[in-house]
């Protein structure tokens, strides 16, 4: 029996084959009612919080994830901006050299960001951005010292990018609408999950940490430690 990051008793299912499940809480971050989609996800989310992963295995899965991020999604941004502007008439905007330039410091700024983001959850948490092979430790080094989701950010500023350069407004739209769902996750799963699994390091974390825009306020960087799971 292992106790889990909420500082509840995990125990073993007697069916056939192993369950991880653990008794309700009331008092838990994640319990907001049997009806709730999110909470449940949220929960399932906190299980997997429990496995660690050899860097072998976590290395792998990023390498075999990030042609979708890097490739895929900026390529479904431009092409589904296209088609959008052609369906609408909508005309595009062009400021000649301003587009690309502007569009090519936004993408590797942001691509830099979340990268970097991603080095420290691998490096510092133990960890990776995907739920099902989530950070062992609080992460709160650089870039995380100077806002709470420099993944997210880094990862607008980049198709964001993408879709100046192309000068589509269409393009924009469907960034804007991406950066909408991811910021929701952020919000209704992932923050309850992190409360779940941290708890008072996290809450203290989130309250001194800004959301999304950056800051570097008197005293932030005494967040340049890790803090250990449980």
């Amino acid at each position: 029996m292992r106790a889990n990051a909420a500082g509840r008793s995990a125990t073993w299912d007697t069916a056939p084959g192993p369950c991880w499940c653990h008794s309700p809480d009331p008092a838990s971050p994640l319990s907001l009612g049997t009806g709730d989609a999110m909470s449940s996800l949220a929960k399932l989310y906190e299980g997997w919080g429990e496995r660690e992963y050899s860097a072998l295995r976590r290395a792998c899965t990023l390498a075999l994830l990030a042609p979708v991020f890097l490739l895929a999604i900026p390529w479904l941004v431009v092409r589904g901006g296209a088609s959008v502007d052609r369906r609408l008439r909508l005309p595009g905007f062009s400021c000649g050299r301003v587009n690309r330039v502007a569009g090519a410091l936004l993408a590797v700024g942001g691509f830099a960001l979340g990268l970097w983001s991603i080095a420290t959850q691998f490096s510092a948490g133990r960890g990776t951005p995907l739920p099902m092979l989530p950070t062992q430790e609080l992460v709160v080094q650089p870039p995380y010292t100077y806002c709470r989701n420099p993944m997210t950010l880094g990862t607008a500023l980049a198709y964001l990018g993408v879709a100046v350069w192309t000068g589509s407004w269409s393009a924009v739209g469907l960034v804007l609408l991406f950066l909408r769902g991811l910021v929701a996750y952020n919000r209704r799963i992932e923050e309850k999950e992190l409360a779940a699994r941290f708890g008072s390091a996290y809450l203290s974390y989130k309250e001194s940490t800004p959301f999304i825009i950056p800051a570097i306020p008197a005293g932030r960087l005494r967040f340049g430690v890790c803090v250990p799971k449980g």
